[in-house]
């Protein structure tokens, strides 16, 4: 088509013309020349530089005909790039160009081009009230000068009817006869996410299909319990792994479950499609029977990009988590099905991926693709991620980390730019940014200790995927132990200042945290590079082949927040709202709110974030023999006794494990009590679940 173009094109354009005069639209304005807006209606479709030119070939240089361009035209054909056009990327531009190009039939005076790009332009640029996109960009100082984090805040409005959100949920459960040992962990684990309250709301359709050789449907009940007795006695492990057969059939409950929702009148776009797929093998479906081999795997490859093909026809936001467990499942495989894949070691992993990632996405809004136009000069310093959940109330907040590799220097004129594509309908909100209005911050300053944390995640993540797949000779090994202890090292200044219970410093737990949570992953991949030393006399663990690649392509995707992390946050930001102490204090008032183990008095504390309770002594609360008249700031606290779990001893005084009594100063000083009186009486418990009137009738008498 592209070598024919010139002669084909007289032809074309007679059968364009009658088609648009059958469908009583006008015939468009067709010059002489190339459409000088064609590249113009190209990138306002988010159509990739590397595939304008042969889309240009395609449609004659004419933008009235890319409507008619088809994914069997651009199927197999070379980009500017040289690059062969694979089925799935041929599809997807052809999905954009349809999905964008509205052509207008209020303006006769205009030509189709023109009022494309018109249609175009207004609806990038949110006049249509689709919503607000702020972006802000913060470069770090010194030694991180070449690296800016973009942080994203994008706002959907609509009224409530338009919020209001129906999820669809497919939980697809390998019970081959190999799943024998987590079958049982599966069970619990389903029972968790399908609660009674869940399994009572009209506006969630749960599912269950349980799979090996073959597929079937698990009828669902009225409780949890009932559920996970069914699945016990009825639904006992054995028989081979076959993906084909499980997608096929939940397919069939998707496409079935969406219809019940449209035929009320719900929108496609407002239901949300979750697919979450627990296996620990590979397909073993194709003859011979019950062993891995090539076609077995082509195989199942070949069932997810159908699955995958089907969700995007619905038109419904949707999100394929895999959960795969032990050592012999395909790590590659199951992260190429998935848009999120975790890696299920241990019991622990399971729960955090249970109450963090998955109970996310059961909450969300729907989802977005983000897309980043750069200047020349900056590019990703890491892959974008497929899709974003939007928060219950509409909202996105996402960063993405920007690298500058100009060698004469970023034209500060040069906007970034990003666009958030709502999945499933054809919305998206965007928003854009001078790098003139980049901000240095400071790296004492909780922005800026953050930065230095989130930075060195990325640098982890990085490690991961360089590693991945790979087995890396002992000189890179070497390279990848430095960029390791690096990471430790550029966290360092922050470890200090968090730890030291006399730096006035904001939101002290939630560096620890966040820092902890960094050490373990960090600790995780050290762990895996021991494993390829073995040869060489070094770590003597194995975890296998199997359990090496899953480690780091789970270490290799970004992670939401842990939970407790994430309750620290919410502490920083309500602290944040809270306005400053009015008064000044008495002498009397700082000398009775002096805390000697932090040095700062009541109103020092605030603009930490922090607030001020009596110390308690006893082992425990039930042995609790006395409330001291010396103050502690809570966070100091909580670092020193580890959350309550250690007795605090400092300069030789009475050790306290617990704190109680909050101390009364004003009243912005006690909005910030208020924040920590949960976890304080959470703490004074025993068995660290409260019950609350007992609790509080012997706190009073203290």
């Amino acid at each position: 088509k592209i070598e024919n173009i010139s002669s084909s094109a007289s032809t074309d354009k007679k059968h364009r013309d009658r088609t648009f005069a059958m469908s009583s639209e006008h015939p468009p304005n067709i010059g002489n020349n190339n459409d000088e807006n064609l590249s113009k209606i190209l990138s306002k479709l988010e159509i990739e530089i590397c595939y304008q030119n042969l889309l240009s070939q395609l449609c004659g240089g004419k933008s009235c005909y890319l409507i008619d361009i088809t994914a069997e035209d651009l199927q197999g054909q070379k980009d500017s790039l040289g690059n062969t056009v694979p089925p799935a990327v041929a599809r997807g531009l052809v999905r954009k160009i349809n999905e964008g190009l509205i052509i207008s039939k209020k303006d006769d005076k205009k030509s189709s081009s023109e009022t494309m790009l018109d249609s175009l332009t207004l609806s990038g640029t949110g006049k249509n009230n689709l919503g607000t996109c702020t972006i802000s960009l913060q470069r770090g100082e010194g030694e991180y000068s070449s690296l800016l984090r973009c942080n994203v805040k994008c706002q959907f409005l609509g009224d409530d009817s338009e919020k209001r959100r129906f999820k669809v949920l497919v939980a697809i459960l390998d019970n081959s006869g190999s799943m024998s040992r987590q079958w049982p962990l599966v069970v619990q684990a389903i029972g968790r996410v399908y609660s009674d309250e869940l399994l009572a709301n009209p506006s969630v359709s749960l599912n269950t299909v349980a799979y090996n050789t073959h597929a079937d449907e698990v009828k669902m009940p009225t409780s949890s319990e009932q559920l996970q007795r069914s699945l016990r006695l009825s639904y006992s492990p054995g028989g081979i792994t076959n993906f084909q057969a499980a997608f096929e059939r939940a397919k069939k409950i998707i496409l079935r479950e969406v219809t019940k929702f449209t035929a009320k009148g719900i929108k496609s776009s407002h239901i949300d499609v979750t697919a979450l797929l627990f296996t620990d093998g590979e397909d073993t479906s194709a003859p011979p029977l019950g062993h891995k081999t090539e076609a077995a795997t082509k195989k199942a490859r070949a069932a997810g990009d159908a699955f995958r093909y089907f969700l995007e026809t619905m038109d419904c936001p949707s999100f394929v988590s895999v959960a795969a467990f032990g050592e012999h499942h395909n790590p590659e495989q199951c992260q190429y099905l998935s848009d999120r894949y975790y890696y299920i070691n241990r019991e622990e992993v399971l729960s955090e991926w249970l109450a963090g990632g998955l109970s996310e996405s059961l909450q969300s809004s729907g989802f977005v693709n983000p897309k980043l136009h750069l200047p020349k000069g900056l590019i990703m310093a890491e892959p974008l991620p497929r899709n974003i959940g939007i928060n219950p109330d509409g909202c996105i907040e996402q960063e993405f980390w920007l690298r500058d590799e100009s060698s004469e220097g970023l034209s500060q004129t040069e906007e970034v730019k990003v666009i958030m594509e709502s999945v499933g309908s054809q919305t998206a909100i965007q928003g854009s940014t001078a790098l003139s209005s980049a901000t240095v911050i400071c790296s004492e300053t909780l922005q800026g200790r953050t930065f230095l944390i989130e930075s060195a995640e990325m640098q982890l993540r990085q490690i991961a995927l360089e590693l991945r797949g790979k087995r890396p000779s002992p000189t890179e090994l070497a390279l990848l132990r430095e960029k390791l202890m690096g990471v430790k090292e550029s966290v360092r200044s922050v470890l200090e200042a968090a730890s030291d219970p006399k730096s006035k410093i904001q939101g002290r737990c939630l560096l620890l945290t966040r820092l902890d949570d960094l050490e373990i992953r960090r600790n995780r991949l050290s762990y895996t590079l021991g494993h390829f030393e073995v040869e060489k006399g070094g770590d003597a663990r194995s975890i296998g082949a199997v359990g090496i690649d899953a480690v780091l392509r789970d270490a290799s995707q970004k992670v939401p927040l842990s939970n407790t992390a994430r309750e620290w946050l919410r502490i920083v930001d309500a602290s944040n709202a809270i306005l400053p102490m009015k008064k000044e204090l008495s002498t009397y008032g700082k000398s009775s709110t002096f805390d000697s183990i932090s040095g700062c008095d009541a109103k020092m504390t605030m603009p930490l974030g922090n607030a001020m309770f009596y110390r308690l002594h006893g082992e425990s609360f039930s042995t609790l023999v006395d409330c001291s008249d010396e103050p502690i700031a809570y966070e100091v606290f909580s670092m020193l006794s580890g959350s309550g779990k250690k007795a605090v001893a400092m300069n030789g005084g009475e050790s306290f494990t617990r704190v109680g009594i909050p101390m009364y100063v004003t009243p912005e000083h006690f909005r910030c009590v208020q924040l920590f009186l949960p976890a304080v009486m959470d703490q004074l418990s025993d068995n660290g679940a409260p019950k609350h009137s007992p609790t509080e009738k012997l706190f009073l008498e203290l």
